[in-house]
């Protein structure tokens, strides 16, 4: 039963990386479009690292792709080094 109970929150952390994941991109995507000078020092340091790999969705381009390399950055180690 262990095993069964395991794989379950396996899966729910999953699905929870996924949906901050989209929460984010969603928050990056209403940042690019307004003006963004009034964030505190921390929101400031990680919306600059983001700020690099993003790009403003535009139906272009294949969103799973967007969401494979974010959801990579946010949970690594990069965002939280300093």
């Amino acid at each position: 039963m262990g095993t069964v109970a395991a794989r379950k929150a396996f899966k729910s952390v999953s699905n929870a990386k996924h949906v901050i994941t989209l929460e984010v991109l969603g928050q990056l995507q209403a940042l690019s479009f307004r003006n963004n000078d009034k964030m505190g020092k921390g929101t400031t340091a990680i919306y600059s690292i983001l700020k690099e790999q993003f790009e403003i969705y535009d139906n272009s381009r294949i969103f799973h792709d967007d969401l494979k390399k974010f959801r990579k950055l946010l949970f690594s180690s990069q965002m939280f080094d300093d």
